[in-house]
């Protein structure tokens, strides 16, 4: 009797855990792709496309999914693209297939694996193009209006993040503060921004009389936004969860939030297995998730709860941060307080009012300025920025278990294990011991690390920038720094620079600004 209660309460955490080890088996199998690699015409759907100064990235559909890369020959060129391309045509590409690269510093960004993930197998290298098919697609057509109306308005970097959910086109050093500052998820589309335009369609639809139209039609302008933006495990995430959240409550089934994520979860994991390794869909699932498991707990008025939630978002988001960024910042708790009512109540708003009314885009500008300036200005403060290392999976099982039972009965003792296992994830590399060295590609340049058996380390030359297409790349931030950080170095005992030239210690000031260097 008991084991069936027990069962009958945690089901839908069973339905989900077959579905994880599902999902596990299927996108651990081998897959090939359906082209041949020395083709090299290629009829494809334009699914999507960046312009970055002469550089054209697109994403396509033709027999899979492929990522491609072009460079216009000049301006003219790219102004005749944007004229008569637009997503969901069908286009004839030469081109050349390129297998993508791997990385080549043990613990950076593999390019490879993160298109693998998407089931992309291949970059195709475009020569020329011309386009087969215009677009009929009314879908496709509201999409285009979307982007090409964005295009044109004066915040365009930030209507793409809030209203596409395209961050990309944000300056890298403002959103690189925003990630400092641990703000980034107000750039993601997802449940914040599900309910506030959810709350601005039921607004528009308040006449209406039948409330289950009224629900369904506000899902339907959600689900065309998942289709505009791309399907993203964020906003599918929060489209599914206020639809079957609604339906339930419209036919008075009682069922606990927390099931109907987790049956939110399944439902995404069954459309795409492979959004188990997609971050956006593990932060986002997860940080619901302990939300919603401690919401007995927020009690008080509007920034005492806010604070509550920041700190319960803040410890859930603690191993997936530092397993893919090795850092966290402690301050990032106390940012959230003036981040999320200044992005919800403000920015967001007036992002969809300056969409339909341009009019508005100076006031925009105006809260945009000052939202940039104060992440600049906190993303300064780095005394409460802690590096941690990579951490093994049985610590981040374990952190979440003792998670789970300090939001269910808030003993000291769950607290305290928490603890115990940061200070865990903090030192165990320094348990292992022996010499190590390492040679780390930086491209045409030279970097070496020494790691002593007591542990001292020594770098030789830093590297330096790489310029490609006029596109500088620091090698330094994109490898070294997060390889350095994901095997626990903190300092450089010693720096040697063995002679002048750029690309041996170009990014010794760089390095500098990132670790403690005691001696060069």
């Amino acid at each position: 009797m008991r084991k069936s209660k027990i069962l009958s309460k945690y089901k839908y955490y069973f339905i989900l855990i077959c579905i994880l080890i599902f999902s596990l088996f299927y996108t651990s199998k081998d897959f090939f792709s359906s082209y041949n690699k020395n083709e090299t015409n290629f009829e494809v759907k334009l699914i999507k496309y960046k312009i970055n100064d002469l550089y054209l990235s697109m994403e396509l559909k033709g027999k899979e999914n492929l990522v491609a890369k072009y460079y216009f020959k000049n301006e003219k060129e790219k102004k005749e693209f944007l004229k008569c391309v637009e997503i969901g045509d069908i286009l004839l590409i030469h081109g050349i297939l390129e297998e993508p690269s791997k990385n080549t510093v043990p613990n950076a960004f593999n390019y490879q694996k993160y298109l693998f993930n998407k089931n992309i197998y291949y970059i195709l290298s475009v020569d020329n193009y011309k386009i087969l098919k215009k677009n009929n697609n009314l879908f496709y057509k509201i999409k285009n209006y979307f982007y090409k109306k964005i295009e044109k308005l004066d915040n365009y970097k930030y209507l793409y993040a809030f209203i596409l959910g395209e961050k990309s086109y944000i300056d890298d050093k403002i959103y690189n503060s925003y990630s400092i500052n641990g703000v980034t998820h107000l750039f993601a589309l997802s449940g914040l921004h599900t309910s506030l335009l959810s709350m601005f369609i039921l607004f528009f639809l308040k006449n209406v009389s039948n409330k289950t139209l009224k629900y369904i039609l506000t899902f339907l302008c959600l689900l065309l936004l998942c289709f505009i933006v791309g399907f993203s495990a964020s906003i599918l995430r929060s489209t599914i969860f206020f639809l079957l959240l609604n339906l339930f409550k419209i036919y008075s089934i009682k069922i606990d939030s927390i099931d109907i994520l987790l049956i939110t979860a399944s439902i995404l994991l069954i459309i795409n297995p492979f959004f188990i390794y997609d971050l956006s869909f593990i932060l986002s699932f997860m940080i619901t998730y302990y939300i919603l498991l401690n919401s007995k707990y927020y009690k008080g008025n509007y920034i005492t709860k806010l604070f509550k939630v920041s700190f319960i978002a803040f410890l859930a988001s603690i191993p997936i941060i530092i397993n893919n960024f090795y850092q966290i910042n402690i301050l990032s708790i106390f940012f959230n307080l003036l981040f999320i009512p200044l992005v919800s109540f403000i920015i967001y708003p007036l992002s969809l009012i300056s969409f339909i009314f341009p009019v508005f885009n100076n006031i925009l500008s105006f809260f945009i300025n000052v939202m940039e300036n104060i992440s600049l200005f906190f993303s300064k403060i780095d005394i409460f920025i802690i590096s941690f290392p990579k951490v093994n999976i049985i610590l981040i099982i374990s952190y979440y278990i003792f998670l789970f039972l300090y939001s269910l009965n808030r003993k000291i003792k769950h607290l305290f294990c928490i603890i115990l296992i940061l200070i865990l994830f903090d030192i165990i590399p320094f348990f292992k011991n022996g010499m190590k060295i390492y040679f780390c590609d930086v491209g045409q340049g030279d970097s070496a690390l020494i790691i002593t058996k007591n542990n001292k380390n020594i770098m030789i030359d830093t590297g330096g920038i790489l310029n490609y297409k006029n596109n500088k790349f620091s090698l330094m931030n994109e490898t070294i720094i997060p390889f350095y950080k994901s095997i626990g170095i903190r300092k450089i005992n010693y720096l040697i620079l063995t002679h002048g030239d750029y690309d041996h210690m170009g990014e010794s000031i760089n390095l500098v600004n990132n670790f403690k260097v005691e001696k060069v």
